[in-house]
């Protein structure tokens, strides 16, 4: 995510942010039974993805929300959506950032949902596109022709009228059923 690039350019990567690419990002924070809020996760191990970049900064941010410190809780680091519904599941975790489809599968599960992060945090820029500066510069014209397609791309995942059709491309392609995408 962008967060991960700033801290990258801070640290004097040859790299910009050329767009933002998602805003509200849809995850959610499930938790295991038992917990009914996210005080609750004081003191527990929630499944995350990295220590400080992406869906974890998220975590931390809706954690602070609640007055929680990163000295309360623990993210161990499981891999990607899927890996951490497995550990919420099994009971490895109290609580993972899931997305979806998997946010679905832990809500018919039964577990609890604790957080909504588009709900609770709208503005933040989730994904963004980087480039190398010198590859940029180099090739000016391919790069405006990427963002030109993906502002394309968009559109059409906007579309309603071409909503079904996506739907059944993105299921298609993650080998899942239609309403589960």
């Amino acid at each position: 995510g962008p967060d991960e690039s700033i801290a990258l350019i801070d640290a004097g990567a040859d790299i910009s942010i050329i767009c933002g690419l998602i805003r509200r990002p849809p995850i959610y924070l499930h938790a295991a039974s038992g917990i009914t809020g996210i005080a609750d996760l004081r003191g527990r191990t929630i499944a995350g993805i990295s220590a400080r970049f992406g869906s974890s900064l998220n975590l931390r941010l809706l954690l602070e929300d609640e007055g929680l410190t990163q000295a309360d809780y623990r993210i161990e680091h499981v891999g990607g959506s899927h890996e951490r519904f497995a550990a919420l599941q099994s009971g490895r975790t109290a609580a993972a950032l899931l997305s979806p489809p998997t946010n679905g599968d832990a809500q018919s599960a039964g577990f609890a949902l604790l957080a909504n992060v588009p709900e609770r945090h709208p503005a933040f820029m989730f994904s963004a596109i980087q480039a190398n500066n010198s590859f940029a510069q180099r090739n000016a014209d391919a790069l405006v022709a990427y963002l030109r397609a993906e502002i394309r791309a968009q559109a059409v995942l906007r579309d309603p009228a071409r909503k079904n059709d996506c739907i059944g491309l993105l299921a298609q392609a993650d080998g899942i059923p239609f309403e589960a995408a």
